[in-house]
Formats: structure tokens, C-alpha cells, sequence
């Protein structure tokens, strides 16, 4: 589940993705306490993980980035505006993803996107090219355990993203400070 304004009423909405039912629910906030509901269908997907909001193409509207970790992609649906997104991309990934989150790790003003793996021992980084593609190899960042869940915050104070993994098979979180 995500809380983002995918709307842009300065509102927040609710994202949900159902496995079960192959679809997305977003939940626009009224502004009375009701809400209305919209759903995407997904293609045929087994196993759907976490999902993500991020203006991905650059056009001041709050995207969808799921991750489907059966079959190794990510999805990304853009908005259209008027509660409506298309499926913009449907991307191949590395063996074995668990965990997506969105965030611009180099600032150039782009969201980028960062993959935890469930065996790989590392951190996935597919830099955005600023129109919502991601045309480059994936920058692999050494973990020293696979990284089921991961965050980014700035926690040494430089102004600059860094990567937070948690590796609970070895009860460690490992911080990579972000050089960029």
C-alpha cells in the first residue's frame, strides 16, 4: 500500500495492489472522508510485490512502479490525469527481486529505481533517463547478505540519498552512503 497524491488535489490518495484479483485499487480521497475507487487490471501476474509512486516521466504527475517478482519485471503505469493511467513499460529484471522503492539517488531531478533481492547479496539501481525510461545497465551495490526491504534517507547530512538494506537472515542492516 502506498499514500501518495496521485491526483494533484492536495489530497492524499490510497494505492493498493491485490495479488489475488490481478489489480490495482487506488482509493481517491473526496475530501469529505469518503473515497472514490478506481481499479487497473494487471496482466496475468503471480506474484505482485511492493508498490511504488513516482513521477517517473517528468510531467508533474504521480506515476505507479510495481514490482512482479515471479516473473522478474517491473510495471510502470503512467498517469494520465483524470484517473487514468496507461502501462508505459513492462521491464525485465534480475534473478530473484523482493523489494522496490523510488527515489532521485543521483539528483538530477529524476526518480530512480532501487530493487532489494531476496538471494542476490546486493541493491539494484536503474537510473531514470528523464522520460521515464531506464536505458542503462542497473549500478549493482554489494550488500553482504540479500536485502529483503530497503529505504532511502539522507543519514550522514550531505544533502545526497543514501541506501538502507535489511538483510534479516543475517540480522544486519547495511547503510551504502550515497557517492553520486
Amino acid at each position: 500500500m502506498v499514500i501518495d497524491d496521485v491526483d494533484n488535489d492536495n489530497r492524499y490518495d490510497i494505492i493498493t495492489l491485490d495479488s489475488s484479483s490481478q489489480k490495482i485499487d487506488i482509493l481517491y480521497d473526496d475530501g469529505n472522508r469518503t473515497f472514490t475507487i478506481h481499479t487497473i487490471s494487471l496482466p496475468t501476474i503471480l506474484w505482485l510485490r511492493p508498490v511504488s509512486t513516482a513521477d517517473v516521466n517528468n510531467d508533474n504527475k504521480r506515476d505507479i512502479v510495481i514490482l512482479d517478482s515471479e516473473f522478474k519485471k517491473i510495471l510502470i503505469y503512467l498517469n494520465n490525469g483524470n484517473c487514468k493511467f496507461t502501462e508505459h513499460m513492462n521491464y525485465s529484471i534480475g534473478t530473484d527481486p523482493l523489494f522496490l522503492t523510488t527515489e532521485d539517488l543521483n539528483a538530477d531531478g529524476y526518480s530512480d529505481i532501487i530493487i532489494g533481492y531476496r538471494s542476490a547479496e546486493g541493491v539494484n539501481v536503474q537510473l531514470n533517463d528523464g522520460n521515464g525510461m531506464f536505458p542503462g545497465e542497473a549500478v549493482f551495490y554489494r550488500t553482504v547478505c540479500p536485502s529483503h526491504f530497503v529505504t532511502i534517507a539522507d543519514l550522514n547530512g550531505d544533502h545526497t540519498l543514501d541506501i538502507i538494506a535489511l538483510c534479516p537472515s543475517v540480522h544486519k542492516i547495511v547503510i551504502l552512503f550515497n557517492n553520486w
